[in-house]
């Protein structure tokens, strides 16, 4: 059922100046800041450069994270590059030669190969800085051991590298003895090591 009779309830007329009045001498603290208008290019500015802030910090991010990775790798790449002198100890079963290697730095970054290694099959007399992708001439003694009477075709070789990020890195190198300008004088050694 209707009732016909009106709600007496106190009505807020907003049309009223002294009910805006009463509003305005109370105001909440956000009323203002939810009913100030912000302009749609303010928005859109806002919008983009923290996009664009947000991209740039992730590619800096990435690029670190890169160059992180690339100043611990080692590729070298070691070659004989030319006999100075070949030498055998009396009755030893190996030769000595001094002579030149070429060591190739196939890495990102540069690196400093130094002669701080417990191998001493190899014995670089000069330590020098490799620019990535350059190869450098490194002047060497090296202890080659015969094998039977056969010359070796190739030999392990361990060098210490101070890589990008200032750690002395130990790697293992094979060095191509057969076919080189080496192979032939190591072959008459250790055959004259047996006789």
């Amino acid at each position: 059922m209707l009732d016909r009779t009106p709600d007496t309830a106190p009505v807020i007329d907003l049309d009223n100046p002294r009910d805006r009045q009463r509003k305005q001498e109370h105001p909440q603290p956000w009323s203002r800041i939810r009913t100030s208008r912000v302009p749609i290019w303010t928005v859109v500015l806002l919008s983009v450069s923290s996009a664009l802030a947000g991209a740039a910090a992730m590619d800096a991010w990435a690029a670190r994270q890169q160059l992180r990775s690339q100043s611990t790798q080692v590729s070298l790449f070691v070659s004989v590059a030319g006999i100075g002198s070949a030498t055998q100890d009396g009755e030893a079963d190996h030769v000595r030669i001094e002579g030149t290697l070429a060591i190739m730095n196939g890495g990102p970054l540069p690196i400093e190969v130094t002669n701080v290694s417990d191998d001493a099959t190899v014995v670089l007399h000069t330590s020098h800085r490799i620019a990535a992708e350059a190869t450098t001439w490194f002047p060497a003694q090296v202890t080659i051991p015969c094998m039977d009477t056969a010359a070796p075709a190739s030999m392990m070789v361990a060098l210490s590298v101070l890589t990008a990020d200032h750690h002395h890195r130990a790697t293992k190198v094979q060095l191509q003895l057969a076919g080189t300008l080496w192979h032939d004088v190591i072959a008459r050694g250790c055959r004259r090591s047996r006789e």
